[in-house]
Parts: structure tokens; sequence; C-alpha cells
């Protein structure tokens, strides 16, 4: 902190972190969940097969589910601004 006085970003800190929600994030709810539930159908055996699974699954993401998400996200955003930031997850 000596070397960059009040440049700390965080809880508690001299600058706020900026909100973050996990409803407007595609990749906490979609990307994450979708990939997790594809690598772990089966137990992985070693590292690389893991790499692999996760490739996989990646590239098993059709065009379709990314527009899904879009309009998802839209919708979520929309939802945001309608209830001024507050707590929308039940509307969804």
């Amino acid at each position: 902190m000596s070397i960059f006085p009040n440049a700390w970003i965080g809880r508690q800190g001299p600058t706020a972190l900026p909100p973050r929600s996990a409803d407007l994030t595609p990749m906490d709810y979609f990307l994450w969940g979708v990939v997790i539930s594809d690598v772990y159908r089966v137990p992985g055996t070693t590292r690389e097969d893991m790499v692999e699974r996760i490739h996989q699954s990646f590239q098993r993401i059709s065009p379709l589910v990314l527009s899904n998400v879009r309009i998802s996200f839209r919708t979520r955003a929309e939802l945001c601004l309608t209830e001024n930031g507050h707590h929308f997850e039940q509307l969804l």
C-alpha cells in the first residue's frame, strides 16, 4: 500500500468494488454450469483427459445455444433496469 496509496479496490477499501451480479454474467448463469455438468458427467482420469473434455465441451456449444444466451442476457439486463438494480431473480 505504501507504493500505491489508495489504489486498493475491494471490500472495505478506499475505492469501492463495483457492483456485480451473477444474474447478469453469462459465464455465471450459463457457461460454467453447462461445461461443468458436461465435463464431470463421467469421473476424470488424468489432467490431460480433463483438459481434453473441457475443450470438447466448449466445442459442443452450438450457435443456437449462444443465441439463446444473448436473448437471456438482454432479458436479464432489462429486468435489472426495470427493478432499478435490485433483486430480480424471482422474475426470471
